[in-house]
């Protein structure tokens, strides 16, 4: 056998150059930079610096600071945002211990989880990827526009939280999202000081199967009599006279749900036993009750739900950034 010794050369000279120029290119990962031919909508603010997104070599960050999302939800320290395998038009967040995200599903149902998504959607051509960024000291997210798509927007969902085998996740599309921290509890409001600080739920998050129990177990010590009429109640004027609407935070938000007052006024919170005789929610009818949105766009609706402890009446955000329930 005969060996061409140029021939070979040349090939191994070739095979050497093709191995460097994968070494210094594209089979080398760097930080993501922001061509030409990518487009990043944040609202006009400058990106310094993508953390996660396309073609970043993290696969996962964990957030140092609060990131606010381009819909109000801010997601906590603590969260871990990573990619989806085979989904490059979503990123996953996990929430840390104590926090929930809730949401709406299109059939209706009140869902709480401890993870979610953030999706871009190309609407006009393909090719839209999220990506979470630093903007000077801050933190922003957004949809990356490729070359082949000229708009895309924005969708959140809330994770339904069922594992099939152990492994496959279900994950449903919603709206309304809110994220509570159960730490914070479920109790009485006694002053207005803390009723004006706190915030009005983006939808009816005391439907979700987990917080629906809670409230359940904290509001059955203030419902005795008349259960049956209470809790089938269809208007705020079918409500027991020996009833109030008492103002309730609910993690953070706020609700009336009815109370017992007989009950009440035995509590040995003086403030609430002053509350429920002289306050301005003493009358159960409580027909004044109203909302009003101070800042931000249209939502902010007075809306009356039936739940296990019977109606429930709150303000419904919707796309109100600040939002409180008047009485």
């Amino acid at each position: 056998m005969t060996i061409n010794f140029n021939k070979f050369k040349l090939i191994v000279v070739s095979i050497l150059t093709l191995v460097s120029i994968c070494w210094f290119s594209s089979c080398r990962k760097e930080e993501k930079v922001i061509t030409e031919e990518q487009t990043v909508t944040i609202g006009g603010k400058k990106v310094d610096k993508i953390l996660i997104g396309p073609d970043t070599p993290n696969q996962e960050i964990t957030l140092t600071q609060e990131l606010t999302l381009d819909n109000g939800l801010i997601l906590p320290i603590g969260t871990v945002i990573s990619r989806i395998e085979n989904d490059p038009s979503s990123l996953r967040y996990r929430l840390p211990e104590s926090y929930l995200v809730t949401g709406v599903s299109a059939g209706g149902r009140q869902l709480a989880s401890s993870a979610g998504t953030i999706t871009c959607s190309c609407t006009q051509g393909n090719g839209c990827t999220p990506f979470v960024a630093m903007s000077g000291k801050n933190l922003v997210e957004g949809c990356a526009l490729g070359k082949y798509c000229s708009s895309c927007k924005t969708t959140r969902s809330a994770r339904q939280g069922i594992i099939i085998e152990g492994k496959d996740e279900t994950w449903v599309e919603a709206s309304g999202l809110d994220i509570i921290n159960i730490k914070e509890g479920i109790h009485f409001v006694i002053d207005r000081k803390e009723l004006d600080s706190l915030k009005c739920p983006f939808s009816f998050i005391i439907g979700a199967g987990e917080i629906q129990k809670e409230v359940f177990d904290f509001m059955d010590g203030f419902q005795k009599d008349k259960l049956e009429q209470v809790r089938s109640a269809k208007t705020i004027a079918d409500i027991p006279v020996e009833y109030s609407l008492i103002h309730v935070s609910v993690y953070g938000r706020v609700f009336l749900m009815p109370v017992q007052r007989s009950l009440a006024e035995n509590s040995t919170n003086p403030l609430l036993n002053e509350l429920i005789l002289t306050g301005p929610n003493a009358n159960p009818r409580m027909a004044t009750a109203s909302c009003r949105c101070t800042s931000g766009s249209k939502g902010c609706k007075l809306v009356e739900r039936n739940a296990l402890i019977g109606k429930a009446i709150y303000c419904e955000a919707g796309e109100c950034v600040t939002c409180q329930l008047k009485y």
